[in-house]
């Protein structure tokens, strides 16, 4: 494998080089996908497919989550932002109105209680996705956790 000149093996990345590699997402409107961040809470991770009683269910729910990742992925931020929330668009929220949190334990996203966070929905609007798009490189949406029961915030009525 070729070296790069003048350029120390690290096998880092800083955050400039990230800003860099960035800068692409003007140009192509792509959707990355991290579960980085994803809760630790079982309710909203997934590991609550691990211990379930219905696995038949779980697959069903992991396929429409797969399809809906893939859809979005395919779309990108633009054909996220043209739907409404009925059709797989976003909602927004703030980051209070949740109730787990983001397993941060660094700190590193600096969730405020007003950051806007987004809930799209999956599977005929029976499940929220929840997540977050990263200030650092917009291409990246962070997935935060999965809403099966409607107990991740407060629907109304």
């Amino acid at each position: 494998m070729g070296k790069i000149k003048n350029r120390e093996d690290k096998n880092t990345i800083s955050q400039q080089d990230v800003k860099i590699n960035c800068v692409f997402r003007k140009k192509y409107d792509a959707i990355f996908f991290s579960f980085k961040y994803l809760t630790n809470q079982n309710k909203y991770s997934l590991d609550q497919f691990k211990k379930s009683q219905n696995i038949r269910d779980d697959i069903n729910v992991l396929n429409m989550l797969h399809e809906r990742l893939k859809l979005m992925s395919v779309e990108g931020w633009a054909g996220l932002e043209k739907r409404n929330k009925y059709q797989g668009g976003r909602e927004l929220l703030d980051y209070s109105q949740i109730n787990f949190n983001a397993y941060d334990p660094m700190n590193d996203l600096n969730l405020s209680n007003d950051t806007k966070i987004m809930s799209i929905r999956f599977g005929g609007n029976k499940y929220r996705l929840i997540g977050y798009k990263s200030k650092l490189c917009p291409s990246v949406f962070y997935i935060l956790g999965i809403d099966r029961d409607f107990s991740a915030y407060d629907h109304g009525s």
